[in-house]
């Protein structure tokens, strides 16, 4: 994400080079919103100087996802000091050239995918592989956001128990929710309908009044 559109184009046109999938977004604002539809393994912002106080909105993308998030900025040091290395993995100082993008970009990606275990949670035709977040149906991959990816994870690692909305609330979202814990309900039946309509098969089932469990 970058509002320099000079320096957003560089770093698209070299990540597109490189094979990688690139989605452009136009402020910290869009980015927030969209991070609720679609998965990412990395984050790119390309902050000026204006953006600095915007940091409330870069805690908001934490919270939202655990992928790694890289920060290039004029202010190396006032980035530092406002977002810290908790909110953001790793920093890029303008000017910066491309190769070092790459480089750093490399380095968490390859950190986060160790982060995972090398495993597949394999229910019939249906392959959850966490070590490279896909979900497979008949070897064919069902495109998930992060938040369906976790919640199907989940369910599908703890399929010989029912789970309670409020635990995959805390599990899925890492913070004590306060409103309604029905909210999941949205997202299960998003993800319900998305596996259902390739696989042909119920694979999540709901416990009324409790929560929900995988079907095995």
């Amino acid at each position: 994400m970058s509002n320099d559109k000079k320096s957003k184009n560089v770093i698209s046109k070299s990540l597109l080079d490189q094979q990688y999938e690139v989605l452009e977004c136009q402020d910290l604002k869009h980015l927030s919103k969209i991070l609720d539809k679609k998965a990412f393994d990395l984050i790119i912002i390309d902050l000026d100087e204006d953006c600095l106080n915007e940091w409330t909105i870069a805690l908001n993308i934490r919270k939202a996802t655990e992928k790694p998030i890289i920060i290039i900025s004029n202010d190396i040091e006032e980035c530092q000091k406002l977002l810290g290395y908790q909110l953001v993995n790793d920093f890029v100082k303008k000017p910066y050239s491309i190769e070092e993008v790459l480089c750093r970009l490399q380095v968490q990606l390859n950190t986060s995918k160790n982060i995972f275990c090398m495993e597949q949670i394999v229910l019939e035709n249906l392959v959850i592989d966490t070590s490279i977040r896909k979900v497979l149906i008949d070897n064919r991959e069902i495109d998930l956001t992060e938040k369906e990816f976790e919640l199907l994870k989940f369910l599908a690692s703890n399929s010989d128990r029912v789970i309670t909305r409020e635990e995959l609330v805390q599990e899925i979202w890492k913070e004590k929710y306060k409103g309604n814990p029905r909210t999941i309900d949205t997202h299960i039946k998003k993800l319900r309908k998305k596996i259902e309509k390739n696989s042909g098969k119920a694979y999540i089932s709901t416990v009324w009044g409790y929560g929900y469990r995988m079907i095995v």
